[in-house]
């Protein structure tokens, strides 16, 4: 935890990604309901509420045919944006965003609170009308701070998102 105040925009810089240079988008799988099966691990769908979790369902006889994701973040439909730090399955109005290898080893649950608040100002573009589909979520751009031309500072992510107020809450023992 850092106790020292650090400024989001004093002496740093920002530039502007689009998502697809950061993330590989990947479409959930349909399953409706009446084929969902009940079990333990979270099916994530398009909801503004418990991080898009409306059921859990049996993992040895899904693995197999839906795609199980981990420690990634989720935009829905409407543009709900979460953070999933354990295993789940999303159905096909969810799209994963895999963060591309040059950046995994820089993801972990502090780097992902950060890049979700930056996401989820997508929010207000979006709706009913207008769902988010993979075309435009490709074609979307977001600012985030640089060390130099395209090269994310994930010091200064982690950084500033440990000296928040609370942040002690997000550190696992």
């Amino acid at each position: 935890i850092n106790k020292e105040k650090i400024e989001l925009f004093e002496n740093i810089k920002w530039q502007e990604f689009k998502l697809t240079d950061i993330f590989t988008i990947q479409k959930g799988e349909r399953l409706v309901e009446v084929d969902r099966i009940e079990g333990e691990v979270p099916l994530i769908t398009a909801s503004a509420i418990n991080n898009g979790i409306t059921s859990f369902i049996d993992y040895d006889i899904f693995h197999i045919k839906k795609k199980l994701f981990e420690n990634q973040i989720t935009i829905d439909m409407f543009g709900s944006v979460f953070y999933h730090n354990y295993f789940y399955f999303s159905d096909d109005n969810i799209h994963t965003l895999l963060l591309k290898d040059k950046n995994k080893d820089k993801l972990n649950d502090i780097s992902q609170v950060f890049l979700v608040t930056i996401l989820k100002q997508l929010y207000s573009k979006y709706g009913y009308g207008r769902q988010v589909r993979i075309q435009r979520l490709e074609n979307e751009i977001i600012k985030l701070p640089i060390l130099k031309k395209d090269t994310i500072n994930w010091n200064f992510i982690e950084d500033y998102i440990k000296a928040l107020p609370y942040s002690k809450n997000l550190i696992k023992e």
